[in-house]
């Protein structure tokens, strides 16, 4: 496909750019390659690791793909077959028949979407299962494998027949800080799930999976806080990062999200409004995001925001006086640089989060008001309190720090072995001279 998901540059942040500067063979294992969606993912894309630089990181390269021949197609046709016509005859018979505590969750208007998974998506499975034992083949010195992101069935697919092979999984997927809820919205099948924070792990131990949980591995380190220089004057920044309109968020053809991103757009306008000599609101989008859309809402408010083209966010949120967040990943990496942050209630925040405790929070423009104008003026006096953030930090990290991802893949693999010395500035993290050496290679998707 063309459409491929693009490959986590979290993952290769925290884990493919450390090892290889510590000398650790690493084998990159692509589940799509394409062109992309966004221009902006050109760096973390299928091509930057096939003939770019991230590509010269890697010892290896394989691609977890579908049968190439007939003679390869046939067996997969084989197996496919008979399970695709059983699933579709109990589909016609009990297409509305699903029922959970009494409340009837289908219908006969449910078919045809029902037959495609019964027909297409058992095809997907036994594509995938035959593209990972055929990758299982090919490589069997592989010892542990890491997804930037395995929730989907496709890699749940493949993680579960690295298992049977005797290798160990690790499901290192970015912003677990934002699921809604994991009992329902987000499932892993990895032997170790690795999260950012400390705060994840407690939460999906609730769900009872029965999985080894490692917690606190911030994906990069992170600069220095930035004292900025102002011109006598000049007003303070105030970064706006966003994900409402995230292409993720589309359900029937509708971007749920966009009311909230109107919504984010008119506080803006009343802050500026109000406090415009005092503020500037820079925009930055999520990489997948539409720009323009932003544009036309802040045109509608009657405001012009300033955007954002840093590429690092903890580059650009380092060098912010201020921080306007709506529910994601980006929350962490703020409180870590000591930025006060602000965060948007648009979507419902779910009560076990790490959201639902930030206490700098607003709905509408008069809120966003009455939270700025003390942190203005407390900016401008030199007294600005973080406490608000340190307790969110705390809750991240309470043993007190980030640890680097690398250093799981190190106790989870006694057997790697550094062939140089690593670098100091791997990760800022005080356990990092604590983690086990490491030899061999792992591979993530």
């Amino acid at each position: 496909s063309t459409r491929w998901r693009p490959v986590s540059r979290h993952l290769v942040d925290a884990l493919l750019l450390p090892a290889a500067r510590a000398g650790i063979a690493v084998g990159v294992l692509m589940q799509h390659v394409g062109e992309g969606d966004a221009a902006l993912h050109k760096g973390y894309g299928a091509r930057a690791f096939l003939d770019g630089s991230l590509g010269a990181r890697a010892s290896d390269h394989a691609q977890l793909g579908g049968p190439e021949t007939l003679r390869e197609l046939a067996p997969v046709l084989a197996r496919w077959l008979p399970s695709a016509i059983a699933a579709s005859l109990r589909v016609l018979r009990h297409a509305g028949e699903l029922e959970v505590a009494g409340l009837s969750l289908s219908s006969r208007d449910d078919l045809p979407g029902l037959l495609s998974v019964a027909t297409f998506g058992l095809l997907r499975a036994h594509e995938s299962a035959f593209a990972m034992r055929k990758f299982l083949d090919d490589r069997p010195e592989a010892r542990t494998v890491v997804f930037g992101y395995a929730p989907n069935a496709e890699s749940k697919i493949a993680d579960r027949l690295a298992q049977r092979a005797g290798l160990t999984t690790v499901d290192y997927a970015h912003a677990f800080v934002g699921e809604f809820d994991f009992r329902t919205h987000w499932r892993s099948d990895s032997t170790w799930v690795a999260s950012w924070t400390e705060h994840e792990p407690r939460r999906y131990a609730a769900t009872g999976r029965g999985q080894q949980l490692s917690g606190g591995h911030q994906p990069r380190a992170l600069p220095a806080r930035r004292t900025r220089v102002r011109a006598v004057g000049a007003r303070r920044r105030l970064l706006v990062a966003t994900s409402y309109l995230h292409p993720g968020f589309v359900v029937d053809g509708k971007l749920r999200n966009a009311k909230h991103a109107r919504r984010l757009v008119q506080a803006l306008a009343e802050l500026v409004a109000r406090h415009g000599d005092r503020v500037e609101p820079v925009l930055r989008t999520h990489p997948l995001e539409d720009r323009d859309a932003w544009m036309a809402l802040a045109a509608r408010a009657g405001i012009h925001l300033a955007t954002s083209d840093v590429k690092d966010f903890a580059e650009d949120v380092a060098s912010a006086d201020l921080a306007v967040l709506t529910v994601s990943s980006t929350i962490i990496e703020t409180l870590c640089l000591g930025v006060p942050v602000l965060l948007h209630r648009g979507a419902i925040i779910e009560p076990s989060t790490l959201f639902a405790d930030v206490t700098r929070s607003f709905a509408t423009g008069a809120e966003l008001c009455a939270q700025v104008t003390p942190l203005l003026d407390a900016l401008d006096r030199g007294d600005l309190d973080l406490a608000p953030e340190q307790a969110l930090l705390a809750a991240c990290f309470p043993s007190g720090a980030p640890s680097p991802a690398l250093a799981l893949i190190e106790r989870l693999d006694p057997e790697l072995r550094r062939a140089t010395p690593p670098s100091p500035h791997d990760h800022p993290a005080p356990d990092a001279a604590r983690s086990a050496s490491a030899s061999g290679r792992w591979k993530a998707p």
